[in-house]
Order: C-alpha cells, then structure tokens, then sequence
C-alpha cells in the first residue's frame, strides 16, 4: 500500500531544511487554481451504445446520473430526441463538475465522436445556460495549466466551437 505524503507536510519539511541548512526562501506569489482529484474507471475507450449494451428507454434515461463517462459519451453518441437531450445535459454537467476528467476522456476517442462530443459541451453552455461565467472561467483556468498539454488541443477545439457561438 502507498502512503501518500499531503502537500502541506511536504512544503514544511522543504522549507525546514533549507532553513537549517542557511538558505532563504524567495517569496513569490504564484496563483494556480485547486484542481480536484478525479479518477476516472473507463470500461473501455470507445463510443458505439451496443459497446456498452446500451437501450434507449425511459429506465436508460433514468440512470444517465449513475452512468460512468464512457458509457454516458456513448449513450449520447447513439441518443436522439428527448434521450439525446438528457445524454447532452448530463454530459455538459460532467464536464461542469470535471472538466480535466472529460477532456482526458475526449483525447483518446476518435475525432468525429470528439467533435460530436465537444459540440455537446458548447452548445449546452451557449443555448441553454446562455454562456455562463462558470464555462468562460474553465477555458480560461485551464488554458494556463494545459500550455503544450495533450489536452490543450481538445481545449482549443472547444474555444474554437464556443467562438463560433457567438
């Protein structure tokens, strides 16, 4: 088993040892946002329903809450009409919640099913909430911390989407 030493612990036995050892500590003021740990348990990377087993019905519809990623982006991927549009409300909320957790996902699928799902995200935003501050906000912060990242490109594909909504 691992033990994980917490951040605060660590930082405390830096700055004790330098101090013992004569060396200052520059003060900087370095601002980066808190990131959640999410751990994501993918069955599979892929986006075709009968992957998954999945049926479109209102009891399918029921679960969507309780789908993980991979099978939500594939339920979305095959959904249309009322299914289609909870699949989408429910895939814009994860991204919501955890968007480091779905633009890892959105790196590994294929680009049509990437860019259907990516669509997915903007168009919930722009049409339904209206472009909110909290959207800007994550492609903003996360345009900092992805710089040469695998998941700067599935950033920019989505400011590129979002752009094109206005």
């Amino acid at each position: 088993m691992k033990m994980r030493v917490p951040l605060a612990i660590l930082i405390s036995a830096i700055v004790a040892a330098m101090l013992l050892t004569g060396c200052t500590v520059k003060k900087t003021a370095v601002e980066h946002p808190v990131i959640p740990e999410e751990n994501p348990t993918w069955q599979a990377v892929g986006t075709a329903p009968k992957d998954f087993g999945i049926v479109y019905d209102d009891a399918s519809m029921a679960e969507l809450y309780d789908y993980p990623l991979d099978k939500l982006a594939a339920y979305l991927m095959g959904a249309d009409g009322v299914y289609g549009e909870a699949a989408h409300e429910e895939f814009y909320q994860r991204f919501m919640e955890a968007p480091d957790t779905v633009m890892s996902y959105l790196t590994l699928v294929d680009e049509q099913s990437r860019q259907t799902l990516c669509w997915a995200v903007v168009s919930a935003d722009a049409g339904w909430y209206e472009k909110t501050q909290q959207f800007q906000t994550i492609l903003d912060t996360y345009s900092e911390l992805y710089e040469g990242d695998r998941n700067a490109e599935i950033l920019e594909q989505i400011k590129g989407l979002y752009q094109e909504m206005k």
